[in-house]
């Protein structure tokens, strides 16, 4: 237990030591939320991924393929096709964006966009759902931290969260996007090395691929099968379009990646290394959780008989010493690595696009820089009180991450579309928000997931409305072939 926490303090030591080198090289909003835009090809995939997978990988993942072996095994390309979607669809379109205009948030799109620069409704409206979204979602992210800590160190779950966030909040607080980029490389390159490890010493605890196959087999045919029955397909297309593909092109913390970008050219690159990472962290993910069912093939054999606990449990349990210490920081690094992308989209709506746009357009860069952190370090703290009531992890990630698909429709159509309109827009985030937490609300996401119902509707509103409404101002027209073309 020494060498592991050790290990492990280690770890948690390195990522202030980032917050703490870049707080002195971020001198204005630019640095803190979009990089001074000149992230590299290696950084951006790194942070991309990183952020994108979050406690899911390490919990949710491994949980879900221990519960249904081989018929969720769906649920490793979900991200890889997300990952295809948004990079191919919205990366340089956004950065062209954001370099012409000087966005730096999506609010700061849309509003542009939607020439809504003198009533700010479709800005407020924005802020109001991303801020709502991003602290369930740091909330599932120090949940995540609870349930590691409580079971690696046998601390107390609520001090495990407490802890977890706060070293969150520290070196996001100071360091803002570039220390968040530079320890999302860090953390994703533990996260590949945790991930590997884990499958590979996993799946040879259970007798290697062949013995993983045998040993579901033996506990339950269906686990071998791709997909048993009705309900499976329907939930694996909910998921890919809702939790993959689709779901991805609306995602504010994504977007601010491409604002960060240095180059067009580094953005192409990224998609490759990203699409790789991505895969490797599903892929082994599911693998090692679908093995951890044949080691521990009852769910009372883990602990607090949680199916998300099968990760964790594995690493002390069967590889103890400095590799467990390593995996656990791997943990860690997968919930970090999201909580931390989340927190700041969420700060840059409260202190960019409410302060700094509607109530205090003249405030200094330094009074900005203040305010994003003040910002940053409320919703944190926010996020970790909500998470002392545990639940769920894999519906507490879900039900944000649609929620903030609805901005999906608004910004594609947006970019390519000449004639969406400033009504069309503020009626479709509304009302694809709605349909989103409604279907969660009513349980329906059981069997699809809300994401998709939410973005169906939006896609329907937005195209509606706009064909019934005034055409745009004429300064749209060139606004969107420049985004689409990259010529004025």
């Amino acid at each position: 237990m020494i060498v592991e926490l050790a290990v492990f303090l280690a770890y948690l030591l390195g990522l202030l030591a980032f917050g703490f080198y870049f707080y002195g090289k971020t001198k204005d909003l630019d640095d803190y939320y979009v990089a001074g835009r000149g992230l590299g090809r290696w950084v951006l995939a790194f942070t991309h991924e990183a952020s994108d997978l979050s406690g899911f990988l390490l919990l949710a993942l491994p949980g879900f393929a221990y519960m249904f072996g081989m018929a969720g095994a769906w649920m490793v390309w979900v991200g890889t096709t997300g990952v295809l979607f948004v990079f191919a669809i919205n990366s340089v379109a956004v950065r062209r964006f954001g370099l012409r205009y000087g966005a730096i948030t999506v609010p700061d799109i849309l509003e542009t966009r939607y020439y809504d620069e003198d009533k700010k409704h479709i800005r407020i409206v924005s802020v109001v759902f991303i801020v709502t979204c991003t602290f369930l979602y740091v909330s599932a992210q120090c949940m995540a931290a609870g349930k590691i800590l409580e079971l690696a160190f046998g601390l107390d779950y609520a001090t495990g969260v407490l802890l977890g966030g706060s070293v969150i909040l520290v070196y996001t607080v100071m360091g803002g996007m570039r220390a968040v980029a530079w320890t999302d490389f860090v953390q994703g390159i533990l996260m590949i090395v945790g991930i590997v490890l884990a499958c590979v010493l996993a799946v040879r605890a259970a007798g290697g691929i062949a013995g993983v196959f045998a040993g579901l087999r033996a506990i339950d045919p269906s686990l071998t099968t791709p997909f048993p029955d009705s309900a499976m397909v329907l939930m694996g297309i909910g998921f890919i379009l809702g939790g993959g593909s689709f779901s991805y092109l609306g995602q504010p913390h994504l977007q601010m990646r491409y604002l960060s970008a240095r180059s067009n050219r580094d953005l192409a690159d990224a998609l490759v290394v990203s699409l790789v990472i991505v895969s490797i962290f599903s892929l082994g993910a599911f693998v090692a959780g679908a093995a951890g069912r044949v080691i521990y093939p009852e769910l009372g054999m883990l602990p607090g008989a949680s199916n998300e606990n099968v990760l964790l449990h594995l690493f002390s349990d069967q590889f103890p010493g400095i590799l467990s210490g390593l995996l656990l920081a791997a943990a860690m690094a997968a919930l970090m690595s999201s909580a931390d992308s989340w927190l700041l989209v969420s700060s840059s709506g409260v202190a960019r696009d409410l302060y700094q746009k509607v109530l205090k357009p003249d405030a200094s860069e330094e009074t900005m820089l203040r305010v994003s952190r003040y910002a940053t370090a409320g919703i944190a703290i926010l996020g970790m009180l909500t998470a002392l009531i545990p639940r769920s992890l894999l519906w507490a990630v879900w039900l944000p991450w649609g929620g903030l698909a609805q901005f999906g429709p608004v910004l594609i159509l947006g970019l390519y579309w000449k004639r969406a309109t400033r009504k069309a827009a503020l009626a479709s985030l509304v009302s694809g928000f709605a349909v989103n937490m409604g279907w969660y609300l009513l349980g329906w996401h059981e069997t699809l997931n809300q994401a998709v119902p939410g973005m169906i509707v939006g896609v329907s509103v937005l195209v509606g409305v706009s064909l019934a409404d005034e055409p745009p101002p004429s300064e749209i027209d060139s606004l969107v072939d420049y985004v689409r073309t990259g010529r004025t």
